[in-house]
């Protein structure tokens, strides 16, 4: 599915793969939401994030994570399929929550009063 080419430059060696890959794979992301009075954790941080696909099960876990100027958004990547996508939410309070969702761009989850809103 890649091929491999090597440049041999003075005393170092580099490596590119070109990917060839015919697979139609795109990157979704996932934002979550915690609108519970007494969350205490609107974004989620610790929530672990899995999908389920035909390629089978990615995992992330939502982390504070800061840029050079201190701030990033908490939000996790995976690449997945041009199809519907499984993604099931271990949060840290120990619910869990899956959801059948549209694998395009942006997915929001967002937990509000122990509803599961799929979307801004």
């Amino acid at each position: 599915i890649g091929v491999a080419a090597q440049c041999k430059c003075r005393t170092w060696t580099a490596n590119q793969i070109e990917n060839r890959s015919t697979s139609r794979m795109q990157t979704m992301v996932v934002q979550l939401h915690d609108d519970r009075p007494d969350s205490g954790n609107p974004r989620g941080l610790g929530a672990r994030i899995s999908t389920q696909g035909p390629n089978g099960i990615q995992t992330r876990w939502m982390l504070p994570e800061t840029d050079f100027q201190g701030f990033s958004a908490a939000q996790v990547h995976f690449a997945v399929p041009d199809i519907k996508t499984v993604i099931t939410v271990d949060w840290p309070d120990g619910v869990t929550t899956t959801h059948d969702v549209n694998s395009e761009g942006i997915v929001n989850l967002r937990f509000s009063s122990g509803q599961i809103v799929n979307g801004a």
